[in-house]
């Protein structure tokens, strides 16, 4: 048994971290693994309550409507941002989010404004209030966790650990993604029966990472909660906080961080072309039914956390040692290179699913955590106000701009034809970038700076 746990633990780079550090990870992993796990309902519950309540053909308007969200948002977040500590930023938004799920549980009950109804229109409130807040679920929730991580892990102890925090995501995203779509493959019970129950889960979650956070807090040493960041900030005279506005000015005045939110607009332009595609053969395949249309989604949902899962066991741990940083960053906007060619020539929801399955693998069981480790040498600000910013106006006006080619659509221009054209030139442009990012990174770790301290 204790070489069984040893192997284990060489395997998941646990030997090499010190037990405080090991202790860290795991309650970091722990944090993530929920959020994920949240991600996972909410994601899947997004699209089917959204198409069955107010129809696959007002989708595209979602992205322009989110993209105008972005800055009152973003407006909230910047001030929470300056009143409160990294702990007190968490807490805010993992109890918030908490209460909207478990609030949305109930309206979807309802035989009026709920699931029950399937009178689809654009008068359907629930499902315009519930897809804007699982729109906004990665930019607030998600991006806040990943920024409480960076800022109190170092460059080393992140290539040590963020493959095994991500790997707790993805089996957490896996598991429950796999719950989700047994219920309503395989009950009898009503979808808005498992539709509610599922968000009330996912409220009960995210108020649960509130009680994760404290119970770190508590339980590793204040000298282990200093990042790279905060060190250097200790060390270095940092200006006044910026405000809100100064979160997107950074991204236009500091080259490395237009770089991270160009990589973020390209994986989200990507995504949106092709997942439009795949929305309108699933709508038409399931004719708008709930639970055909959750079924396949958990189903999607769970295929690519699995593959994911290896991803992140296999993948990354390797490759950081053996190529650093600089060089995985590369591997995801080639992989897009080729899935673009094949997603053009192809109209077979089978290859679409196939495809978008893969995409999502890399992105986040390879991409995410590399990706967030180029905000581990940066301020606070950079961290928590322009993270947010890449995240929500980076993904909404991504989302904006595929919204303009899956227009196209309803021309009678085939969207895939389009899109995939569009998605190889956005990869191209990606890969350059990624280039660029790694040798910025690597120079600034190599020089002990900060980006954003000047």
């Amino acid at each position: 048994m204790k070489s069984i746990l040893k192997r284990s633990k060489t395997f998941l780079f646990l030997s090499e971290l010190d037990p405080i550090e090991r202790n860290k990870f795991l309650i970091l992993m722990a944090l993530f693994s929920v959020s994920i796990a949240v991600y996972s309902i909410i994601r899947s519950l997004k699209t089917s309550i959204f198409l069955s309540m107010v129809g696959v053909e007002y989708q595209p308007m979602t992205k322009l409507f989110t993209l105008g969200l972005v800055i009152p948002v973003m407006y909230i977040y910047s001030k929470i941002v300056d009143k409160y500590s990294v702990y007190g930023v968490a807490y805010f938004w993992f109890i918030l989010y908490g209460v909207i799920c478990l609030t949305l549980s109930g309206f979807i009950l309802h035989p009026v404004y709920g699931l029950a109804n399937t009178d689809a229109g654009p008068h359907r409130y629930v499902g315009w209030i519930s897809y804007f807040t699982f729109e906004l679920y990665a930019s607030l929730v998600l991006s806040t966790v990943w920024a409480f991580i960076n800022s109190i892990s170092t460059p080393e102890s992140a290539e040590k650990g963020y493959g095994l925090i991500n790997a707790g995501g993805r089996i957490a995203g896996f598991v429950m993604a796999g719950i989700g779509g047994f219920l309503f493959a395989y009950s009898y019970i009503p979808e808005q029966y498992i539709a509610s129950g599922m968000l009330f889960t996912a409220g009960c979650l995210l108020l649960s990472m509130a009680a994760i956070i404290y119970w770190g807090m508590c339980t590793i040493p204040t000298n282990h909660l200093e990042g790279y960041g905060k060190i250097h900030e200790k060390k270095e005279s940092i200006k006044k906080r910026a405000g809100f506005i100064a979160g997107f000015q950074t991204i236009l005045k500091q080259p490395y961080v237009f770089g991270i939110f160009w990589t973020v607009f390209s994986i989200e332009m990507v995504n949106g072309i092709f997942d439009y595609q795949m929305n309108i053969m699933i709508a038409n395949h399931f004719q708008n039914n709930a639970r055909g249309m959750s079924t396949f989604m958990f189903s999607y949902t769970a295929s690519f956390q699995m593959i994911a899962l290896f991803l992140s066991l296999a993948g990354i741990r390797q490759l950081l040692r053996r190529f650093k940083l600089r060089l995985c960053l590369l591997v995801t906007p080639a992989i897009v290179l080729l899935l673009a060619v094949i997603i053009s020539i192809t109209k077979s929801i089978s290859t679409v699913f196939v495809v978008l399955v893969i995409l999502r693998a890399f992105v986040y069981g390879f991409n995410a955590p590399v990706l967030e480790m180029l905000y581990i040498p940066t301020t606070k600000d950079i961290q928590f106000k322009s993270k947010s910013w890449i995240t929500s106006f980076g993904r909404s006006i991504s989302k904006a701009s595929s919204a303009s080619v899956n227009i196209l659509s309803q021309t009678g221009i085939s969207v895939m034809h389009i899109g995939g054209m569009v998605s190889f030139v956005i990869a191209l442009s990606w890969l350059a970038v990624a280039t660029a990012l790694g040798k910025t990174y690597q120079k600034t770790i190599d020089q002990d700076k900060l980006i954003g301290n000047d």
